[in-house]
């Protein structure tokens, strides 16, 4: 699945072909179509390995924490960790993501990642409105899920396509110390 996350982040869902993948995997073409009918199976299988491999980990142990910064700092932290580790995984989440906002037919609603962020911010959003930690205005759910979505586009884009391993963590604690008002001095 690596080679296949690093060609579709390479040359996009339209670019790819199994041949390109069989090649950089050092496998032949029917090795490869013996186990992916066509690339739509080949995409959807990489989406779903990502998603297992990072989505998941990374969604179950925020939603472990306490309080709406604690869990967006463990989601960037614990995704932050994996992509470190293999970075085809931020340009393939990154560049699925997009695919899925332009190409509608291959959205996932189970693994596309937008969808799955979102879902999990909408619930973090919700339960720090029910904790008390947020107003409870209904109006602000939607523009905080938003903007905590656009923070984590950008971090994923800076971790897919700019940062080294060591300026990715150092971006993620700068992303915490944010959340937590750690950054901003007191007075």
């Amino acid at each position: 699945m690596k080679v296949a996350r690093e060609v579709f982040s390479k040359r996009g869902y339209d670019g790819t072909t199994l041949r390109e993948v069989a090649q950089r995997a050092g496998l032949s073409r029917p090795t490869v179509n013996y186990h992916f009918e066509d690339k739509r199976a080949m995409y959807h299988e990489a989406i779903k390995a990502t998603y297992t491999e990072v989505v998941v980990p990374a969604i179950d142990r925020a939603a472990q924490e306490t309080g709406l910064a604690r869990q967006v700092s463990v989601l960037i932290r614990t995704a932050g960790d994996a992509i470190a580790q293999d970075r085809s995984v931020a340009a393939f989440l990154w560049t699925s993501a997009a695919e899925c906002q332009r190409r509608p037919e291959l959205r996932d609603p189970d693994h596309c990642p937008v969808t799955i962020t979102r879902r999990f911010l909408i619930w973090a959003v919700n339960d720090a409105v029910d904790r008390g930690e947020l107003s409870s205005s209904a109006a602000r759910v939607n523009p905080l899920v938003d903007t905590l979505a656009a923070m984590l586009a950008g971090v994923g884009f800076f971790a897919a396509f700019v940062g080294t391993p060591q300026q990715i963590r150092a971006v993620v604690t700068e992303v915490e110390e944010l959340l937590t008002a750690k950054t901003w001095p007191t007075e």
